[in-house]
């Protein structure tokens, strides 16, 4: 899987982690607020 990944995408692992982490922290910062924002109603 992760090796079929790196070939369609060809960046290091490091890389790719950085672009996990920084993608699921825009995705967190979006869905939390929208979440809570959604169940305090």
């Amino acid at each position: 899987m992760k090796s079929c990944f790196l070939k369609i995408f060809p960046v290091d692992e490091s890389t790719l982690k950085t672009i996990i982490y920084v993608f699921y922290k825009n995705v967190s910062n979006v869905i939390i607020p929208t979440v809570s924002a959604i169940f305090s109603k």
